[in-house]
């Protein structure tokens, strides 16, 4: 029995199950947690979509400053030139990087989540219908 006690107090329950009606059942707490994981999903969601954008944004800025300079070095002359050159290019694939991260956050990372939340959306909705009958 001892040890029962002891199990018990070690563990995490992250609710209690009331039979007499007065305060909140397991199912209520269930509820509450299953709705936290949803909002926080929604959350990782929204953030992967800013940072996707973000991506994007940088990317695109750092091909932009890529042709500047570029344009710039062409019309120089000497090793400087070919050294700007040199910038340029490594500047181009760092952007097209950026934009490449983008796409994958957008397609990998912030699709998943959303697929994740639809799929569930249904099925806690039939499961909360068919506790509360």
């Amino acid at each position: 029995m001892r040890s029962i006690i002891s199990l018990r107090s070690r563990m995490w329950l992250p609710f209690t199950i009331s039979s007499r009606g007065k305060g909140p059942t397991g199912f209520d707490e269930l509820r509450h947690l299953v709705k936290q994981g949803a909002d926080f999903n929604k959350e990782l969601a929204a953030i992967a979509q800013e940072r996707a954008e973000l991506e994007a944004a940088y990317g695109k800025g750092l091909v932009k400053l890529a042709l500047r300079t570029s344009r710039a070095a062409r019309d120089a002359f000497g090793t400087t030139s070919e050294a700007w050159l040199g910038v340029s290019e490594d500047m181009e694939r760092e952007g097209e990087l950026h934009r490449a991260l983008s796409v994958a956050l957008l397609q990998e990372v912030y699709r998943a989540l959303r697929a994740l939340h639809e799929a569930q959306a249904p099925v806690r909705k039939a499961l909360e219908a068919a506790v509360e009958r």
